[in-house]
């Protein structure tokens, strides 16, 4: 999670699981890269469909240009902000050995590599919202 100040990735104990459940239900809003999947995450883990998405990277993405493989998250870091790829330290965990359903191994990894890695991501697309909502509103008022 990430306001742009702060970041923060914690693991899925007990108490931030607790934690994390009241943040969704606080009715604080929340961007997101592929909402879509966060929204079913969500669903799965704690049983109730959030709606508190007001921005989707990937689908601004897509809005913004909509040219084929430039809407993930990795391009997007890179085309808006120039920063290079940061998940080769837990890449190849996120990986399942049973296939694309199959479930990954991050709990293999170090625990403290896939926190930078959550951190990271969560910052990255903080700033890529921000980059987003400047592009946004500078098509609105060309019309």
């Amino acid at each position: 999670m990430s306001n742009g100040k702060t970041t923060i990735a914690f693991p899925w104990l007990s108490r931030a699981r607790k934690a994390f459940l009241k943040y969704l239900r606080s009715g604080v809003p929340s961007i997101g890269q592929n909402a879509k999947f966060e929204m079913r995450w969500i669903k799965k883990e704690f049983g109730f469909w959030y709606d508190g998405f007001n921005h989707d990277d990937m689908l601004w993405s897509h809005t913004l240009d909509n040219r084929s493989g430039v809407t993930g998250i990795e391009f997007q870091a890179f085309a808006q902000l120039g920063f290079p790829p940061w998940d080769q330290r837990v890449s190849a965990y996120m990986k399942s050995k049973g296939g694309s359903n199959g479930k990954n191994r991050l709990d293999e990894c170090n625990l403290t590599e896939v926190l930078v890695y959550c951190g990271l991501d969560s910052l990255i697309e903080w700033n890529v919202w921000k980059r987003q909502r400047s592009q946004i509103r500078g098509l609105e008022d060309e019309n």
